[in-house]
């Protein structure tokens, strides 16, 4: 069982997570670096992997995404920030926080895979055959569908702001 060390921008060490469902094969050197979505608290929150290992354990949650093509961070600026981490004696997501411009929030979906049978879900859930905002749903709820192997999630930063410069006017 591959386990994956995802640094949050907390200040908490690396938290251990399973890879993506339907990811796992994902070699350990090719997640190195990326940022990547989990389950934290309730919501969803961006961690860069900074490692393989740790404790195996039937309470560990599956991360819901990887966010990146290619590494976010080198392994050597990894090791850098762990180091920072241990001369200053503060924990990684701590450094993590403080050295690296804050990630962009997250738009977050879920739906049911397309055949699946809303019929099986509780009262009121039907809505999900349809993309909805993962927000207004029990984490719990959506910990046990991903478990399942019924719910299609979409990960993806929200967009930015963007100012439009009337043709001619220089920013000054």
């Amino acid at each position: 069982m591959r386990l994956l060390q995802v640094a949050l921008p907390l200040p908490l060490p690396p938290m251990t997570y399973l890879p993506p469902l339907g990811q796992e094969g994902v070699d350990g050197e090719e997640a190195l670096g990326k940022r990547i979505a989990v389950p934290w608290r309730g919501e969803v929150r961006v961690g860069v992997v900074v490692g393989e290992g740790g404790r195996p354990s039937h309470a560990l949650r599956h991360a819901i995404a990887y966010l990146d093509s290619r590494p976010y961070l080198r392994p050597e600026e990894i090791l850098f920030l762990e180091e920072a981490a241990r001369y200053l004696f503060a924990p990684l997501g701590q450094v993590l926080a403080d050295f690296l411009p804050p990630f962009p929030e997250l738009r977050h979906r879920v739906r049911l895979y397309p055949g699946a049978d809303p019929a099986l879900l509780p009262r009121g859930l039907e809505g999900l055959v349809t993309w909805q905002e993962a927000k207004g749903f029990d984490p719990k709820l959506l910990d046990y569908l991903r478990e399942a192997g019924v719910l299609q999630e979409e990960v993806a930063f929200k967009e930015g702001r963007k100012v439009l410069i009337p043709p001619g006017e220089a920013a000054s």
